[in-house]
């Protein structure tokens, strides 16, 4: 998956409230931190298979929170 792909799946992905991440972060709902998008991501895309992926989904983790920043 590229860090594009990777942003798309994470920010459309709606968690047990029915919302999306990007809803969520524009609600005030969800801080855009590293470790909360982290999360998403996970949930979104499965945990990372190896390294390349790991380093692809901190990539694109750091992309949705310098986008979504106050």
């Amino acid at each position: 998956m590229t860090t594009h792909q990777v942003i798309d799946t994470t920010l459309a992905h709606k968690n047990w409230t029915g919302h999306s991440l990007e809803d969520l972060i524009d609600a005030g709902r969800v801080a855009p931190k590293i470790e909360n998008v982290m999360s998403f991501i996970r949930a979104a895309c499965g945990e990372a298979p190896d390294l390349e992926a790991l380093k692809t989904y901190r990539q694109a983790a750091q992309q949705i929170c310098g986008e979504h920043a106050a």
